[in-house]
Formats: C-alpha cells, structure tokens, sequence
C-alpha cells in the first residue's frame, strides 16, 4: 500500500481592503482572514514531512510580515481574496525543495473561501 503524507499549517492575520467589483470599489473594510497552507511529501530520516518550526518561521517571514495588519490595497492592485491567495500561493511555492505544495485556502469568513490547488494535468 502506497501512502501520501500531508502537512497542513494553519493561521490568521487582520487586513483591511477595499474590492473593485464590476468598475465599482467597495468601502474600506476588515477582515481576520483565515489561510491554510497543505503540501505533500516524503517522511524524512527524523519521520517528518518539514518541521513545523520551519514553517512556521516561513510564514512569519514572508507571508505574515507582508499582509499583517496592513491596507491591502497598498499592496495590490484589486486585493480579491484571490489575489491574496495566488500571492500566498507564490511564496508558498518554493518554500522547500522536498516537498510539493498543493493547497492554498484563504476565507474572508467563515463560509467565505478561494481554493488554490495543485493541478497535474
């Protein structure tokens, strides 16, 4: 039997925004958005996939220190949850070499996402 391993990390951050829909620009507003991070990968000789203190550190560095707290329309040009996605999407991609990203999930809300997954096609 064939097994994947996965690694999820999960984590928050506060951002306000304001979304241009249709020609038209919301007002400015706040969020907690909610994002998951999931690769998969091969256990290493320690057992592990990655450590999460790596990853936590990675987050903490280059996402977190980026969106944290800020005016995401300071960084983006329409900051969508989708283009706050692929933006995660793009650091988490090369965060390490062994293992293959293949989630990237922000929620605006609860029961609002954008899913980004790997697609082998």
């Amino acid at each position: 039997m064939y097994k994947e391993y996965y690694i999820r990390k999960s984590f928050k951050f506060d951002a306000s925004h304001a979304v241009k829909i249709n020609g038209t620009t919301e007002v400015p507003h706040r969020h907690t958005f909610y994002v998951s991070i999931t690769y998969k990968g091969k256990k290493n000789q320690d057992g592990i996939i990655v450590d999460f203190k790596d990853l936590n550190e990675f987050i903490k560095r280059d996402i977190l220190s980026v969106l944290d707290g800020r005016d995401l329309n300071k960084i983006f040009s329409n900051p969508t949850t989708e283009n706050i996605a692929e933006f995660i999407w793009s650091k988490a991609y090369d965060f390490n070499k062994d293992i293959q990203l293949t989630e990237v999930r922000v929620c605006e809300t609860q029961d609002s996402c954008i899913y980004i997954k790997e697609n082998n096609k």
